[in-house]
């Protein structure tokens, strides 16, 4: 979802999602936090093709520090770590996300809508129900760990 971030800027209110200018326009719906959180250095125009994202993305310039972060953080975790011998530990996982919540406040310093996925993450408050990634989610209660 950063990735989307950087490219096409802010998650619209759920109540826009997939519609078209005109029918957001005839419908008379405002996106209120979209007007309040400009990307620091100014935004540029670049259409959601899916409607999910107002198309106000960062300059360039906030688009790489977004999207180095992004690479960063993917480093910390990636698998490349067990092969080098190095144990992830949840401190890095943390790390990591206070990485990734650094580069938003960077981009965005007056923060993200509440209702924006990066932002609910960041507070651990995402609902995944119904969803296609809710699907992978297992409950602690049935996880097991396995290694030779």
């Amino acid at each position: 979802k950063m990735e989307e971030l950087a490219e096409h800027g802010l998650f619209l209110p759920p109540n826009m999602h997939g519609l078209t200018d005109e029918q957001i326009e005839e419908l008379k719906l405002k996106d209120e936090w979209g007007e309040r959180c400009v990307p620091s250095g100014g935004a540029v125009f670049k259409k959601d093709d899916i409607g999910r994202r107002n198309g106000q993305a960062p300059n360039e310039k906030m688009k790489q520090v977004i999207k180095k972060t992004i690479e960063e953080a993917k480093a910390i975790i990636s698998k490349k770590q067990v092969e080098a011998s190095v144990c992830v530990t949840m401190e890095m996982v943390k790390d990591a996300l206070d990485q990734l919540r650094g580069a938003v406040m960077i981009v965005y310093p007056m923060g993200l809508p509440p209702y924006d996925p990066i932002q609910m993450e960041f507070e651990d408050k995402e609902d995944l129900s119904g969803t296609q990634a809710g699907l992978s989610v297992i409950k602690e209660s049935e996880a097991q760990l396995w290694w030779a």
